[in-house]
């Protein structure tokens, strides 16, 4: 019952948008007191979470990313009341539940894409989850990504900016059921990144052109289309 009610109301907080500010305080405050509480609960199961018992955490993330997208920008004074809300975000994106890490990097996308920025650390974190076998998570990761891309500088992106096109690489290469989206999310990162400094990705250009043609072939997004083609 409390994953639907969270489900409706991180819908609500959407759909309202600024009309939500007089509520946001205590939604954010019941989100992460939901999250906190069943953290503890959790905490002691040696045998491993369930993805179901996780449930009530990355419905509470939605949540907040509701509350994100319906405020935008001014989620970041929000945001400023939590003083852990940062740690929050980083300890889920590391969360054994796969669902959990899709929804942070949710998160993490939507509050760059609203100027709202975080500790370097998360960048670190964004690569660590590009991983196929879990494409949801991936595909968060690698939108987050693009999005810290475009809102950051040369300088703070060049110690991470070799393990990510790698990573991007690869991910351009991915085939199967299950996997749509990655290449194209891959093909936007790897736009954004060269925006960012063309010298970050021309060296490997023949090793990934034609599965970067490939994904840019398959961007929809105008914006990210326009992005991956500059």
């Amino acid at each position: 019952t409390i994953p639907v009610l969270l489900d409706s109301l991180a819908c609500i907080c959407v759909v309202a948008s600024s009309s939500i500010a007089n509520y946001a305080t205590k939604i954010l405050d019941y989100a992460v007191s939901t999250i906190e509480t069943a953290t503890l609960l959790l905490r002691n199961n040696e045998e491993g979470i369930p993805e179901e018992d996780a449930d009530p955490i990355h419905c509470s993330l939605d949540v907040i990313d509701g509350l994100i997208e319906g405020l935008g920008n001014d989620f970041g004074h929000l945001m400023n009341s939590q003083p852990q809300f940062e740690h929050m975000v980083v300890h889920s994106s590391q969360h054994e539940c796969a669902s959990v890490r899709a929804s942070a990097m949710a998160i993490v996308g939507d509050l760059y894409r609203n100027d709202i920025c975080m500790q370097l650390s998360i960048i670190s974190h964004c690569i660590e989850s590009m991983n196929p076998m879990h494409p949801a998570v991936a595909t968060n990761a690698i939108w987050a990504t693009g999005e810290i891309c475009l809102r950051t500088d040369s300088n703070t992106m060049k110690p991470f900016a070799s393990t990510l096109l790698q990573n991007l690489i690869a991910l351009l290469m991915v085939e199967g059921e299950g996997r749509a989206g990655l290449a194209e999310n891959a093909a936007c990162c790897v736009g954004r990144l060269a925006l960012l400094n063309a010298d970050f990705v021309a060296n490997d250009l023949p090793r990934f052109i034609t599965g970067w043609c490939d994904g840019l072939a398959k961007i929809r997004d105008p914006i990210e289309r326009r992005d991956s083609f500059r």
